[in-house]
């Protein structure tokens, strides 16, 4: 093959390999369109189902984005290519994914703790054999933690506060 063939292959590649990542990134969009526009204080039925769908469905484009971007990366090795803006590809999406499957998690939970908190507020549905469930709140004792102002000539004493015993007794 020659250094012609070659670059036109491989730009060729790219380009396919690229349209694909953008069709992946374009569903997260969706997605994200479809979060923001959501009634969250109002869920029906429906709304959930359709989250849970939807949610179940972006989890699967991670992997592929991730085998694409990879695949991009490769080939700009391979043609001694600047990494940095393929980089900055990954990170936004990766970003962009977690927030947005935080958001529907955060949604779905949220709805369930309401459910419970309905379920946990109604004496009739609990039974009296069931122990008391109250939250536990302890003091803690305050420890004065020593500081370090960066000083070499102070390192050793600052080290040996930790290693006496009120730190190590833990």
């Amino acid at each position: 093959m020659t250094d012609a063939t070659h670059t036109t292959h491989t730009q060729t590649q790219l380009k396919t390999l690229r349209y694909k990542r953008g069709a992946l990134k374009t569903q997260l969009t969706l997605f994200q369109k479809y979060l923001n526009g959501l009634d969250k204080s109002q869920l029906t039925e429906t709304d959930k189902q359709n989250l849970k769908l939807r949610t179940t469905k972006i989890e699967s484009i991670y992997d592929n984005f991730q085998n694409i971007q990879i695949e991009i990366e490769l080939i700009n090795v391979e043609e001694d290519v600047d990494p940095l803006p393929e980089d900055c590809e990954r990170e936004s999406f990766a970003n962009l994914y977690f927030e947005l499957l935080g958001l529907a998690s955060a949604i779905l939970s949220n709805d369930k703790q309401d459910i419970q908190s309905d379920i946990s507020t109604d004496s009739a549905v609990l039974p009296q054999s069931l122990p008391n469930l109250h939250k536990v709140h302890v003091k803690l004792p305050t420890i004065s933690l020593p500081t370090f102002d960066g000083s070499f000539t102070l390192w050793r004493e600052f080290f040996d506060a930790f290693t006496d015993n009120q730190f190590t007794d833990f």
